[in-house]
Formats: C-alpha cells, sequence, structure tokens
C-alpha cells in the first residue's frame, strides 16, 4: 500500500471510530454479516437527483467538474522481499517498435515473451529493468513477439483521418490501482476526470447519481425519498458498504469467502430498485455481466478503489498507458516483434513462428496472451472449463457535428437503468472527459453492449443503438450523428463467476520454463493484470 492510500485509509478509520461503535465495523468485515435495515420502495415522484454515498469519494481530491483540471499523482515507488523497486519512468523512446529482433538464443541469458498487452509488456519492463537479473549481475534480454501490429492487446487507441481518437473498446483508468501507482508515470498521461456519478435513465428522463463528497451541491440537493433509484435506505447502506471496504485490505477481500454479486448486495439488504436500476448497469458495464454473476470480491475490490481514486482517461487515449510501457521497455533494451505470430511452443525454451522462424530463449518463456491463445498454446488439459468461455461488447462511436447537445456537456457517464429490451448499456460524450478526443467543433460519442452481438450486422446494430440512444438524447439530434467505427470484442474479460481462484497458477502444471501472467491468471482488473506480470517475471529472475 502506498503512503497516500495508507494516510486516506487511516483518516477514514479515525472518523469512521468516533462516529459509529467499533462492534458494527470489525475489520475483516467480510468474516461478519452486513448490516441489515428494512428494504422499502420508494414511491415515485418527479424529482431527477440523489446522492450517491461516498463510493467514489477520496476526500484529498478536489471535485473534478470545478476545475477540470488534470489529474497528478506521483508514482510511489516500493520494494518489495524478494524482488527491486520500480525505476523512475524513462521518457518515451522513438524507436519504432517493428524493430526486427535477432534469434532470442544470440544472447546468453533471454527469455521470450509470447504477446505484447499490458501483460507482456509489465513483464518485459520488470525484467529488463531489475538489476543484477542475469548470472554475475548481467541483465536479461528480453524479446517479446506480438501477433498483430501494435501493442496494447485490448488496451490500444486508433486514430482516424479526421482527429478523433477511438479506444479498442470503452475504458476508464481507475487511479487508485497500487501496481499502476507504483508502474506508470501519471502526469505524462494527463488523466483527464469523470464526473463522480452517473446519471441513469429510467422511466423516460435521466436521474443523477452523484457522489456528495466530491459534489457537495448536487448530493445535498438530490437527498429526496422520491427518487426512483433505490431508497434513503440503499443510500445509506451503499456508504456503510464503501466504509467497511475500506477497513479491508485488498489481501482481506481477496482471499475472504465469496458469492456472486447479485447475491452479496441481496445479502447486504439493497432493495431490487437498487440493484436492478443502479447496481446492474453500474458494476455489470465494468464486468460485462448485468446478471451480477461476478464474484463478490470484484464487488468489494472496485468499490475500494472507487473510494480511493478518480475514474479518468489520458488525454491521447487509453492506449498511451501501452506505449507509455512500450517506450520504457525499448528503453531498457527490450526488442519487440510485430506481425509474429506463434503457432507452437515447442518447449519451455523454444516457439515456433508462423513463418516457420524458430525462437529460442536460454531461461524460459512467457505465455502473456489472452486465455483462448493461451490454451492453443498450453494446451485445454492445462485449463478450466469455463476458460472457455469469455464475456465479450461492442463499442460504436458515433462523430456528433457542432459539438455535446446542450445538457449534456459534463464528462459524465450515461447509464440504462429500464434494461428490458435495451442493447446500450453505457454511453459517454469523450470529448467532455477529454476535449483530445475530437477535433474542434465536434464531439465524440461512445456507446456500449454488454455482449459481442455477434449474430447482428453492423447497420443493424447501429440501427438498435440509435433506438436507444434516441430515446436518451432525443431522435432529431442523434440523427445528425456519423457511426465512425464498431469495436466488437468477443473475449473482453474472462469469466469471473464463483468459485474463483485468483492464485490459479499455483496449481497449473505448466512446462518446465514456461511462465503465464494476464487476467484469465487472476483478476481481470489493472491491478490484477499487472500483479501476475511482476509474479512471472521474479520467478523468472529467481530461476
Amino acid at each position: 500500500m502506498c503512503p497516500r492510500e495508507e494516510e486516506t485509509l487511516a483518516k477514514n478509520r479515525l472518523g469512521l471510530g468516533l462516529l459509529f461503535p467499533k462492534r458494527f465495523f470489525p475489520i475483516r468485515f467480510l468474516d461478519f454479516p452486513p448490516p441489515q435495515t428494512t428494504n422499502h420502495t420508494p414511491p415515485q415522484g418527479q424529482a431527477k437527483l440523489v446522492a450517491m454515498p461516498a463510493m467514489l469519494c477520496h476526500p484529498r481530491v478536489s471535485p473534478p467538474v470545478v476545475s477540470r483540471s488534470p489529474v497528478s499523482a506521483r508514482r510511489h515507488p516500493r520494494g518489495r522481499r524478494g524482488r527491486a523497486p520500480f525505476p523512475s519512468s524513462a521518457s518515451a523512446s522513438s524507436s519504432a517498435s517493428s524493430a526486427s529482433a535477432s534469434s532470442a538464443g544470440d544472447c546468453d541469458d533471454s527469455v521470450i515473451i509470447i504477446g505484447a498487452g499490458l501483460a507482456g509488456l509489465a513483464c518485459a519492463l520488470r525484467l529488463a529493468e531489475s538489476s543484477s537479473s542475469g548470472p554475475g549481475g548481467k541483465k536479461i534480454q528480453v524479446t517479446v513477439v506480438e501477433a498483430s501490429d501494435g501493442v496494447g492487446g485490448r488496451v490500444r487507441t486508433d486514430v482516424t483521418d479526421d482527429g478523433f481518437l477511438l479506444d479498442r473498446g470503452f475504458h476508464i483508468f481507475l487511479t487508485s490501482y497500487p501496481a499502476c501507482r507504483e508502474l506508470l508515470d501519471y502526469d505524462a498521461l494527463d488523466l483527464q476526470p469523470f464526473y463522480a456519478g452517473a446519471d441513469v435513465f429510467y422511466d423516460g428522463e435521466f436521474h443523477r447519481v452523484a457522489d456528495p463528497i466530491r459534489h457537495l451541491a448536487d448530493g445535498v440537493a438530490t437527498l429526496t425519498p422520491l427518487h426512483p433509484i433505490g431508497s434513503i435506505a440503499d443510500k445509506v447502506k451503499v456508504g456503510l458498504l464503501r466504509f467497511q471496504t475500506l477497513l479491508s485490505s485488498n489481501d482481506d477481500i481477496f482471499s475472504a469467502s465469496e458469492t456472486t454479486t447479485e447475491q452479496a448486495l441481496r445479502n447486504y439488504g439493497f432493495s431490487d430498485e437498487m440493484i436492478d436500476r443502479f447496481f446492474r448497469p453500474f458494476i455489470g458495464g465494468i464486468y460485462f455481466d448485468r446478471s451480477l454473476q461476478v464474484t463478490s470480491r470484484l464487488l468489494y475490490f472496485v468499490l475500494r478503489m472507487l473510494a480511493t481514486g478518480q475514474n479518468c482517461l489520458p488525454s491521447k487515449g487509453i492506449g498511451a498507458v501501452s506505449e507509455q510501457l512500450r517506450a520504457r521497455a525499448e528503453a531498457a533494451g527490450v526488442q519487440i516483434r510485430l506481425n509474429a505470430r506463434v503457432d507452437e511452443l515447442v518447449d519451455g525454451k523454444s516457439i515456433r513462428l508462423s513463418d516457420g522462424e524458430v525462437l529460442t530463449a536460454s531461461r524460459g518463456v512467457v505465455v502473456a496472451t489472452e486465455a483462448p491463445q493461451a490454451m492453443r498454446l498450453l494446451g485445454t488439459e492445462t485449463f478450466d472449463a469455463k476458460d472457455g468461455e469469455a464475456r465479450g461488447t461492442c463499442c460504436l462511436y458515433y462523430d456528433v457535428p457542432g459539438g455535446t447537445p446542450d445538457g449534456f456537456r459534463s464528462p459524465m457517464l450515461y447509464l440504462d437503468g429500464e434494461g428490458s429490451n435495451a442493447v446500450v448499456n453505457n454511453a459517454t460524450f469523450l470529448s467532455e472527459v477529454a476535449p483530445s478526443y475530437a477535433p474542434s467543433g465536434h464531439s465524440l460519442l461512445s456507446a456500449s453492449t454488454l455482449t459481442a452481438c455477434s449474430d447482428v450486422s453492423d447497420d443493424a446494430l447501429d440501427a438498435l443503438v440509435r433506438g436507444d440512444l434516441s430515446r436518451w438524447f432525443g431522435a432529431d439530434e442523434v440523427g445528425k450523428w456519423r457511426l465512425l467505427r464498431v469495436y466488437r470484442i468477443p473475449y473482453a474479460q474472462p469469466p469471473q463467476s464463483p468459485p474463483t481462484n485468483l492464485n490459479r497458477l499455483e496449481q497449473m502444471k505448466l512446462p518446465d520454463g514456461v511462465y503465464a501472467c494476464g487476467d484469465w491468471t487472476t483478476s481481470s482488473t489493472l491491478e490484477g493484470v499487472l500483479r501476475s506480470a511482476h509474479r512471472a517475471a521474479d520467478s523468472l529472475i529467481l530461476s
């Protein structure tokens, strides 16, 4: 835990101890039944705003919508037993990431990494920047092979000819992930914050869910029992749950007993209205699972991260995260080969590319791909049956000529609180979050579904999405918009329903000399991906 996070948690614990008897908030809260209060359905009314108890709050961060200044946060290098602390971030390298690497076997101490997504890049950087990683203090020569034409995997940004930045799928960058704070240069990313809350569409209009600590005026003005997105009791429970997550460590959360997120919310006493109209689109949008069958561990973890950080986007697109890792890795001597598909893992030291070339590494091979490719290379007997499944999504981008329409000019997340026949789960005018996402005089809207919609053509999907957006923003307005691109992502995340094994590599039998990392080996969060990459690199260093 970084010093800033420790200080924040200490303040929350102190304030909580003064306000409430300690017996209501045990430190290992997940081992105890949650507090229960009586459910009731709020009466229907015309009020449009409701407070979101501090599940998104961080008392040391200024409200982002007021100043609209970029988020700045220093990295916190931390040494751990058995591993070297992260060095300072290197400046971006101008060398081409497609530089042709010689056979990894030409080096006396070498490693091959399959996949240049975030896991592969973080693993390569860890190996290259770790001092005295090879015998006699000699560094390991790292070669990364990537099947596609660029680095980042699912974390990439395309730039259109007319100047739009299109992330490959809708992303939100959470500043509070400890591994990100250690590894990334936040100032260089120029992070731009979202509004701390959301507008939920229900019964023909939007109803605001606001963090009352970051947006005090919204929070105080909108506390009303007439709001349809949950009752006042629900809002109190959100606040209690938020405090409880702060009183547990990440290790406590991931080692606690688990159930589904839906069952955990019901056990806590949340009403159907709160679950269906807020948690399904909000948590369901994060884990691409509106049924809320994702493990309760990830519910508690994401609430903890939201409470201690901000939702942001890099000004140059989410791909800036991958590019920062690539630049540092290349500056440290890592060789990255693009358009190099691996057909076969020959053994623990060699791979065969699709063109027949065989690369050999003296120390070992790291498989840093998505689960389907890892299954192809390692053999299905290494995996569980549900590893063949996936959570998919579609992301559609629209050019909004003339800029964002009146009434929607804020960095807001828009959610579908009805859910019955809607295709769109969430939408955002990304250029309101980061103006650099669209050229002058235009706005950029992203709309996301919670399936890959593989049986629907682009034209048909566009028509369905426009139907939902027309109800939200008006048919005349949406009719002016131009579809820029459709991204279909059949593998957005691995399935994460209980029972989950977040340390599964300890039980997997990998061939000698073979290591693995990626979201399928742990939790499908950026934190999980980076930690898995570090573990693989550390294991190689110690081998």
